[in-house]
């Protein structure tokens, strides 16, 4: 009831709660000048507002139907809380197709890779890492009456320029660290654009086999598996080009790594069939 007074002191009707997110609640709001937007509020210890700024400015110029929209944010010190504001997805996270299992059609698959990295490259291509990438933080969308979905990358709050990232002992163990790079694992915490492209390809790994391709734990239990420097094809991989884009994206060493930019121009979106894959809308998730 707290969330939803502090909301409606803002201008704002809460629709319903969408549920607790990693550091804070999440709701639909409506108002009348704005429309429809999902306001996430965030306990002040737990927020960082520049990563959504940052990415507030990229968008001004012109949406990205690969990335979350950041409508602003207000810092309410009454309640020890900050409101963010973003565009609201309104097919849940990617979570919801990791969960059911399924074996996607490869034209399916093709495309959700491509729109992941198209957010990616736009993000990396400014000078910024994102950190956090996961499946609950790829959100998807379809448009009233389109018929296609998108997938949208978002939670920015842990996103930095270059110059500006490390990453401590404490966030390593206490994050996600299944989608942690090795140089994060074993490294001195110092991050790069290539530590996005490595939980790009855990995430699709993920997608096309229902697990993970270290089955651990803890993180010294990833460190175990990662020294040994080696995935295993599995069978649910067959074609060749889809293994080889994957392949690059989780090479063990970072420079050894394809990037973003590189990675959309792999023969696995490049051949006849790819493009025709490519060109048809995602549609039945």
């Amino acid at each position: 009831m707290e969330d939803e007074r502090l909301l409606q002191a803002e201008g704002f009707r809460v629709l319903r709660s969408l549920g607790q997110g990693e550091y804070g609640r999440v709701y639909l709001i409506y108002n009348a000048s704005i429309g429809v937007l999902t306001a996430k509020i965030i306990n002040q210890d737990n927020f960082n507002n520049e990563g959504w700024k940052i990415i507030g400015d990229i968008l001004k110029g012109g949406q990205n139907p690969f990335l979350i929209q950041y409508f602003g944010g207000k810092k309410i010190d009454s309640a020890g809380v900050f409101i963010v504001l973003m565009e609201f997805a309104n097919a849940g996270n990617l979570c919801n197709i990791i969960d059911q299992q399924k074996d996607l059609p490869s034209a399916i698959v093709r495309a959700m890779f491509k729109q992941l990295l198209e957010g990616l490259r736009v993000i990396n291509s400014n000078n910024l890492v994102h950190k956090n990438l996961k499946s609950q933080n790829i959100l998807m969308h379809s448009p009233s009456g389109s018929g296609r979905v998108f997938l949208k990358i978002s939670d920015y709050g842990l996103l930095k320029m270059k110059k500006q990232i490390s990453l401590s002992s404490s966030a390593l163990i206490n994050g996600f660290f299944p989608n942690f790079a090795p140089e994060l694992v074993f490294g001195d915490g110092k991050v790069d654009a290539k530590a996005d492209v490595w939980s790009i390809g855990i995430i699709f790994f993920q997608i096309l086999t229902h697990e993970l391709p270290f089955q651990v734990q803890t993180l010294a239990e990833l460190q175990t598996q990662m020294r040994k420097k080696k995935i295993i094809r599995p069978a649910a991989i067959k074609n060749d080009n889809l293994w080889s884009l994957i392949s690059n994206l989780l090479a063990f060493d970072k420079k050894d790594r394809i990037s973003a930019l590189d990675a959309l121009k792999h023969p696995y979106f490049t051949g006849e069939q790819a493009i025709k894959d490519i060109q048809e809308n995602i549609r039945n998730l």
